[in-house]
């Protein structure tokens, strides 16, 4: 089953926790052109961990993820989202969004790995988190490898 459009908070999920678990790291937005990066959920003002996530009509499991409402910045609407800086793998909140493929880990806590489309055969590239920010990781597939990194994706209508 694909994800609704909708907006969403977007929880990293740790690998050796099961299921229900309480607290976690989101993805929080800073400045334009920023990394984003994971921080526990902020209590007094969320908006900057809410993100719109919107499916690709033409592409089966290909979304793009913005923030959800359009801000102006003095040079008129700008809306960010997911972009990619590639020198440093660095996931952006950026004018540049990219399309994401959002491959389903488990419909009943609606986990997701977030991947880029373009990847070498044998492997993915994954959104992991790496210190603070979110980064784009090339993985290996096969036997034996650690699980992949997942995001959960907790409804607006399901926030406190």
């Amino acid at each position: 089953m694909s994800l609704s459009n909708g907006n969403y908070l977007i929880r990293a999920v740790p690998q050796n926790v099961s299921w229900p678990f309480a607290g976690g790291n989101y993805a929080t937005r800073n400045e334009l052109n920023s990394p984003i990066i994971v921080q526990t959920k902020i209590t007094t003002d969320d908006s900057a961990q809410v993100w719109r996530v919107v499916a690709d009509s033409a592409t089966p499991n290909t979304y793009k993820i913005t923030q959800p409402t359009i801000p102006n910045i003095h040079i008129g609407p700008v809306i960010g989202g997911f972009g990619l800086d590639s020198s440093s793998n660095n996931v952006v909140f950026s004018p540049s969004i990219l399309d994401w493929v959002l491959t389903q880990v488990d419909a009943t806590a609606n986990t997701y790995i977030i991947q880029e489309q373009a990847h070498e055969i044998g492997s993915i590239n994954a959104i992991t988190v790496s210190n603070t920010n979110l980064v784009v990781q090339q993985i290996a597939l096969g036997a034996n490898k650690d699980p992949l990194p997942q995001w959960q994706f907790i409804s607006n209508n399901d926030l406190d």
